[in-house]
């Protein structure tokens, strides 16, 4: 009898489980739907001016939905196969290349585009939460964070035809292959894998102003972490001045002081050799001219890690034809990292195992060139490129939806990551992502994705660690 009664509450939660994940499924599919809406699209070209008469040969919801198709591989993404994919949605929709390049090449065009990426940001921003599993509550070292923000860029070379409208890092006077490139300043909230911020850009504009965009979407209690591009002391004092937390690396430049009302900054390097302890210091410091109070964190890095970054910055420094400084070069034997996450919430040896989650928003970067090809970005018309740039986006804002969802599944399922470079490989393979696009997300690709994360699209088994099992473990930094 208790047997039975045991067996009927099992059978219970099985049947709540999968009603579950059936609803994640119809509103996966409803989310699609909304953000993609091709009556949505044809008001917003009305509204542009791309579509100016009834008779138009071209319709908004038929460039914009083959646009976004031909994301899935940027090599492929010509005027030629854009032609092909427009007549495959509707047959009656035939144009030559020169008629799709004159209609790509126009300001409606771009705006179209635009705000159809936009739009599809907004929905899935506000129904994400909604429809996934909770994020797993166990990785204490981040429970005291609402939300956990990485911070980055990535560049990719244009034509330097481009150099006008996207400034390379020659600034148009180096050899040309640098003269163009577009940037893309990406947050990403990693506790539930959100994108929460885009912006298209060029080489021109520095991280440092980048990186006071956080300032807008930070609350209390949220934590941010971020690369030594980003390192600006003014917005670490409004980070704290909000409430909130950040950790990064030590830029180099940054005056180090062990006392406000001392005039002298430190030698750091000397300083470190003397006062680690098993390789380890944690310090109250002040920084910079404006004495910022923060928690100073240095490990001793391994000797061969040490050899290969002296190496560098001589191999720099003779390049630059100045001498090296001695004390630098002490400074190179140690990893430093700031933050004001104080002791009683991190230990010092795990605050650098916590700055490897940095390393999650490089393998997005990494997934959207490798299986996208989204530094592929052939042409020399401005319009043409930001209306691959937004169409591109929008892909990426869909197919990172689809793997959140499943990834949220696998955690709560099979209590494994999928991969991200999996997932989406698996999205641009057969045809999946056309079927998407046009036909919409269907309950048989629901099922046939999940049947799949079990066995192909969940991260290896390998000897070193995930960064989420160092979490979960509390592996100290550099073991």
């Amino acid at each position: 009898m208790c047997t039975k009664h045991h067996f009927n509450i099992q059978r219970g939660r099985l049947m709540s489980l999968e009603e579950r994940l059936s609803k994640i499924g119809n509103n996966l599919k409803d989310l699609i739907a909304s953000a993609i809406d091709p009556n949505e699209m044809r008001k917003i070209a009305e509204a542009v001016g791309f579509v100016k008469r009834t008779t138009s040969r071209l319709d908004g919801d038929e460039f914009v939905l083959a646009m976004i198709v031909e994301s899935v591989n940027g090599k492929k993404n010509t005027l030629g196969s854009l032609a092909d994919t427009i007549r495959t949605i509707k047959s009656k929709s035939i144009m030559t290349i020169q008629a799709l390049r004159k209609r790509m090449n126009t300001g409606a065009a771009m705006s179209l585009i635009t705000k159809v990426f936009e739009k599809t940001f907004h929905i899935v921003i506000e129904r994400m939460s909604q429809i996934i599993f909770p994020c797993n509550e166990k990785e204490k070292l981040l429970n005291n964070f609402q939300n956990v923000y990485l911070q980055d860029s990535s560049e990719f070379l244009l034509d330097p035809a481009l150099k006008e409208t996207f400034k390379g890092s020659s600034g148009g006077n180096g050899n040309g292959k640098q003269d163009s490139s577009v940037k893309i300043d990406l947050i990403y909230e990693i506790k539930n894998k959100f994108f929460t911020h885009f912006k298209v850009t060029d080489r021109t504009e520095p991280d440092s102003i980048l990186g006071e965009k956080i300032l807008e979407i930070l609350k209390a209690g949220d934590l941010v972490i971020r690369d030594l591009g980003y390192s600006s002391l003014n917005v670490f004092q409004k980070i704290q001045e909000i409430g909130a937390y950040f950790l990064s690396r030590l830029h180099g430049t940054i005056k180090v002081y062990l006392d406000p009302l001392e005039n002298q900054a430190i030698c750091l390097g000397s300083f470190l050799e003397k006062n680690a302890i098993n390789g380890l210091v944690d310090k109250t410091v002040y920084l910079g001219k404006a004495m910022f109070q923060c928690r100073l964190v240095a490990y001793k890095i391994p000797p061969d890690l040490e050899k290969e970054r002296r190496k560098e910055y001589l191999k720099e420094c003779k390049k630059r034809k100045r001498q090296p400084d001695q004390e630098y070069i002490k400074r190179l034997s140690f990893t430093i990292f700031i933050t004001n996450v104080s002791v009683s919430i991190w230990m010092p040896e795990i605050v650098g195992t916590i700055y490897r989650l940095r390393w999650q928003i490089e393998l997005i970067f990494k997934s959207w060139k490798s299986d996208l090809n989204f530094d592929y970005l052939k042409g020399k018309s401005p319009l043409r490129i930001k209306c691959f740039i937004y169409a591109r986006l929008t892909a990426i804002m869909l197919m990172f939806t689809i793997y959140r969802c499943i990834d949220s599944v696998s955690l709560v399922m099979i209590q494994k990551e999928t991969s991200i470079h999996k997932v989406i490989s698996w999205i641009a393979r057969n045809n999946r992502f056309f079927e998407i696009i046009i036909n919409g997300f269907v309950e048989n690709l629901w099922k046939s994705l999940m049947d799949d994360c079990k066995h192909i699209l969940c991260k290896d088994k390998r000897k070193r660690k995930t960064t989420r099992q160092l979490l979960l473990l509390e592996v100290q930094f550099g073991l």
